[in-house]
């Protein structure tokens, strides 16, 4: 069976989708199921990602201009006039207080390491759980392509940074 062919003909929207696009989705998905497993104990959820990133950050002395061009994306994609925006707003967050605290870290109220680090990698895990049950579909994965890019990079510098 060809699932690619098969998702071309039942879901609205794929046949849009550039090959780059469908490639960073791909990837995404892939990399996640390693990220989760390496990085977050096979636990991805937000206690774990507040708890693991600390850690990450005080045995690797990492700056945050390691992760300073994705969360320079993710701060231009979810920003208007200094606030959150809408596309921000759109993210379901299970605890309105985590979306407040990735919302502040947005807004550069929160300048630290470890909060830009676990706000980066909040965003990513509410992208996967946005792509893993559908929500993604909604709008058929248009404009997604740079999200998962840059959701996917912070992956791999935590994971390097992790393996060391």
């Amino acid at each position: 069976m060809d699932i690619q062919e098969w998702i071309k003909q039942n879901a609205d929207g794929y046949t849009a989708l550039s090959p780059e696009e469908i490639n960073a989705i791909g990837e995404f998905s892939l990399l996640w199921g390693f990220f989760e497993f390496r990085f977050l104990g096979c636990k991805a959820n937000v206690k774990e990602i507040m708890e693991k990133v600390p850690e990450l950050v005080n045995n690797t002395d990492v700056k945050p201009e390691v992760f300073s061009d994705e969360f320079e994306y993710f701060k231009d994609r979810y920003r208007s006039e200094g606030e959150t925006n809408q596309k921000f707003n759109n993210y379901l967050f299970h605890k309105p207080e985590k979306k407040q605290f990735v919302a502040d870290v947005l807004k550069g109220d929160v300048n630290d390491t470890i909060p830009i680090v676990q706000s980066l990698v909040i965003i990513a895990y509410r992208l996967r759980n946005n792509l893993f049950h559908g929500e993604k579909w909604e709008y058929k994965l248009v404009d997604q392509r740079n999200n998962f890019q840059n959701a996917s990079s912070v992956m791999i510098k935590i994971m390097d940074l992790h393996i060391k």
